[in-house]
């Protein structure tokens, strides 16, 4: 499929975008759809890797798939009860947080210039700062 020079804006309506779009979409399943018919799912994981790289070689931004193979296969209702105490830990990370609060505070007083952020510290950043039970 050739695409013309035209802006988006030139392209009509949001509607028109959208029908565009959708006929897109349908041309891309249907080739994958067809590479599937004539080949193994290996050859479409390695299509579609050659795809991501050449699109992040033209500048596209592509987020990030990060994912492990690790599936929980212990059924909630069978794991046993949380060994630790919630109390305990949402004050352990309560102290963490004023700790880390109080350096970026004096680090400031010495040297208004240094800047920081309560959130840029590990230990906080990582453990669910905004969490509910936080």
């Amino acid at each position: 499929m050739t695409r013309s020079a035209e802006s988006p804006a030139d392209r009509g309506s949001s509607e028109d975008r959208k029908d565009e779009e959708a006929a897109e979409v349908r041309e891309w399943i249907e080739s994958l759809d067809y590479v599937l018919e004539r080949s193994d799912p290996e050859h479409v994981i390695r299509l579609l890797d050659k795809l991501q790289v050449h699109a992040r070689q033209r500048g596209v931004a592509l987020p990030s798939a990060t994912s492990t193979p690790y599936v929980n296969t212990i059924p909630v209702s069978a794991q046993p009860p949380y060994p630790g105490s919630h109390d305990l830990e949402r004050r352990i990370r309560n102290i963490i947080r004023w700790n880390a609060m109080i350096m970026v505070v004096r680090a400031n007083r010495e040297d208004p210039t240094m800047g920081g952020h309560i959130a840029t510290h590990p230990p906080v950043s990582t453990r669910g700062l905004f969490s509910k039970d936080a």
